[in-house]
């Protein structure tokens, strides 16, 4: 047993609690657990597997995924593993790396295959590189690039700045913070604890940062060293091919019932009642599963109040711009935040938004070409972001802001940099190479057709909100289903030169307006040199009113459901019924509500009972009361569940105990660790201040279980503001049973 602990408390306690709670239990024992390193291969080995037919790929013709993947060396020598570790970076990541250009540049497929890089996660550390949605005629061209790749980057090396840029990544990430910081420590050290590493000796980064700067010094080719033995001379690779058929699911429902019925073949008539009997006895168990036993907070234990974020307010460029100030241990970084106004648009330009925010930092701007640009944010920066914006009013969900959100960070110390960058990208950003823009829409269309699997939920509960309010139409529309449609479209054409033109006008209509408002998280000590780095900077810019107010237009809200109709095994369901604002009185309430059904009600009838990986309730910030399932066998007993977790909840027949579990539920959310470098962004972003936020807390606070009964009567029973989506395969309910759904088969 391996013991993680996290937090500013002292150790002995801890260790005091795990010696009379837990080892006090048990003798201690010797027993054989390491895992033995992997025989070496004498030579490498080649598998060709099948998967589903996929109807989102761009290309129907091109979806066979090819990965080459060698295994390396112990995880537990960290100096190795650390080079290893770099070396794989500076292999795949980025334009200017040798598989990006000779792989993904050639055009022979949009993306990498899944897993490429550097995995420390096993015994022994593993890389793999490969190439997803590529043509039958293009497999053996890939079998052959990959290991003429790794012989030219063997003769060539890796210039000075890609390695810089790898190194200042490292050393930004020892300081930057997140809010898992903890957590993520944890789960680094974990595999190399648990095959004998020593756990304090992975976090030691500056000694294995000076290890390999020596070893680069006194071997001027320790890198391409590297790849000669892991990789050119290394036997032990697996080239795996992956391609597609079209009837892979109908074969594995039929060997999966002809497993069953061999099985149920060979039972006795006593050996089948006796699981009838089984089954009847777990149905009964999962009603009255007892969790009392588990440890647990209690409400006493929560804080009262919210913690206070400090901040203060000026302006910038002469009074013009709003700035948000708030100081804080960043340990040497600035974090900057600015929304730009971007109401006013086309529903055309509209669609196009999010493709243009993914593709202004990747398309060179200044006198830097795309490469150059990204060699730059690398060694300069931690990121250069911008995206799309759109966020409800607090207090009025009808009301929306709809904004370019521009952030990075860097180290103090390359803070004019950092806004050197912004200031060529929103002044002269390079929107003329097609080629590259087609190399960018296909890699978007692809990352997004693969999202599906994973998130389905989410996008079935966009969509079902998205006939609720113009907010959720435009989310929908940015960032669900409708736009992996328009990306998989763009994706399909050979010629981008019109769309270019109208990126271009896109860009001279949002880069010149003004910032309506900026943000800035650093320490107290370089506070001063950020604001006036930072209005140094907005000087720059073009001149433009900016415009910081919410938006309301006409939007007629209806009842709404729809099936979109993708040949998966399962179903992804989400429902959402409008009700009311963060800032209303009765929302702390339904956060409760839904943390209360999902936890006792939903879990135990969508998971336990209906098989799916995972369902439940939640409500977002303008409103949308949303119940989900994920990865769903079931579609008329999982709709069934939602309602009847609203009557469940009415009926009011959980105990004062489960209210409180609910209540604490909620409050981890709401008190989530916030890392310096994103204090401030709720009010920020969202116009959520700390007095909002303290009113919402009394509110959950005082919440009763009257309360839950009277919200869930009024808001959730009998609305008249409900929209429903599925994805899913084709099901007799939806087609023929309730004619009232819209059947979407998107020949996509």
């Amino acid at each position: 047993m391996l013991f993680i602990t996290y937090g500013n408390m002292p150790l002995e306690l801890h260790l005091e609690k795990i010696a009379n709670h837990v080892l006090q239990n048990f003798k201690k024992t010797t027993i054989e657990s390491e895992i033995p390193y992997v025989e070496t291969w004498t030579e490498p080995k080649e598998v060709v597997i099948y998967n589903r037919f996929d109807p989102m790929a761009a290309n129907p013709e091109k979806q066979i995924i090819i990965s080459d993947s060698y295994v390396l060396n112990r995880i537990t020598d960290t100096y190795e593993n650390f080079a290893l570790s770099i070396l794989g970076t500076l292999l795949i990541d980025g334009p200017n790396s040798p598989f990006y250009q000779k792989l993904l540049q050639a055009g022979i497929g949009p993306d990498y295959s899944p897993c490429t890089g550097f995995d420390s996660s096993l015994k022994q550390s593993i890389f793999s590189v490969g190439l997803r949605e590529i043509a039958e005629k293009d497999v053996d061209l890939v079998k052959d690039l990959i290991p003429s790749i790794f012989k030219d980057t063997i003769n060539k090396g890796f210039p000075e700045k890609q390695i810089q840029s790898v190194l200042h990544k490292i050393e930004l990430a020892t300081k930057h913070r997140t809010a898992n910081f903890g957590l993520n420590c944890a789960l680094g050290v974990n595999s190399m604890w648990n095959h004998n590493g020593h756990p304090i000796s992975a976090f030691k980064v500056n000694d294995h940062v000076q290890w390999f700067l020596n070893q680069m010094k006194d071997k001027p080719h320790f890198l391409q060293d590297k790849v000669v033995q892991y990789f050119q001379e290394n036997p032990h690779k697996l080239t795996l091919i992956m391609k597609p058929d079209k009837n892979f699911e109908a074969q594995e429902q039929a060997k999966e019932k002809a497993l069953l019925d061999s099985k149920i073949s060979k039972l006795s008539d006593a050996e089948r009642q006796q699981i009838y009997q089984q089954g009847l006895e777990l149905s009964e168990h999962q009603k009255h599963i007892d969790a009392s036993c588990l440890p647990t907070l209690q409400i006493g234990d929560v804080k009262k109040s919210v913690e206070k974020t400090a901040l203060q307010f000026i302006s910038l460029r002469n009074g013009k711009v709003p700035l948000q100030i708030c100081e804080q241990p960043t340990n040497e970084v600035t974090y900057f935040r600015a929304l730009v106004d971007a109401s006013g648009l086309s529903e055309e330009d509209i669609m196009l938004l999010p493709l243009f925010t993914s593709i202004v930092t990747q398309m060179g701007a200044g006198n830097l070409s795309y490469k150059e640009l990204d060699q730059e944010i690398q060694l300069k920066t931690g990121k250069l972001d911008v995206s799309l914006h759109l966020s409800e009013d607090p207090s009025d969900p009808l009301r929306f802001r709809q904004a370019l959100l521009l952030s990075s960070y860097c180290l103090d110390k390359n803070i004019e940099s950092m806004f050197s960058l912004w200031k060529d990208i929103i002044t002269n950003v390079h929107l003329e190479d097609t080629e590259r823009l087609t190399q960018l829409i296909q890699l978007g269309a692809a990352e997004m057709a693969q999202s599906i699997t994973y998130s389905g939920h989410r996008y079935s509960m966009r969509k079902a909100s998205s006939s609720l309010s113009h907010c959720a139409h435009l989310k929908e529309k940015t960032s669900g289903l409708s736009q992996i449609t328009f990306m998989k479209q763009l994706a399909e054409k050979q010629n981008h030169e019109e769309l270019l033109r109208r990126l271009k006008k896109l860009a001279d209509d949002l880069f010149n307006r003004t910032p309506m408002r900026c943000s800035l998280n650093t320490t107290p000590d370089f506070m001063e040199s950020a604001i006036n780095s930072l209005d140094s900077f907005l000087h720059q810019l073009p001149v433009s009113e900016a415009s910081a107010d919410y938006k309301k237009t006409a939007y007629e809200a209806k009842n709404q459901k729809t099936h979109f109709v993708l040949p998966f095994s399962v179903n992804y369901i989400g429902q959402s019924i409008l009700t009311i604002p963060y800032c209303h009185p009765h929302f702390a309430s339904l956060k409760v509500a839904a943390k209360l059904m999902s936890s006792k009600f939903l879990h135990s009838e969508i998971r336990e009972k209906g098989g799916a990986y995972g369902g439940g309730a939640a409500i977002g910030k303008g409103g949308h009361f949303m119940f989900y399932s994920y990865r769903d066998p079931n579609v008329t007993k999982t709709l069934k569940s939602f309602s009847s977790g609203v009557e469940w909840l009415l009926e009011g027949s959980y105990s004062d105990q489960d209210i409180t579990e609910a209540k604490l539920g909620v409050f981890s959310e709401v008190d989530a660790p916030i890392p310096p470098g994103s204090k401030g962004a709720a009010l920020f972003l969202e116009d959520i201040s700390d007095e909002m936020k303290e009113q919402m807390r009394n509110n959950i606070f005082s919440c009763t279980r009257q309360d839950l009964v009277n919200v869930t009567q009024k808001y959730l029973k009998n609305s008249e503001r409900v929209g429903t989506a599925l994805i899913g395969p084709e099901n007799s309910y939806t087609k023929s049973e309730d004619r009232s759904w819209n059947i979407e088969t998107n020949e996509l």
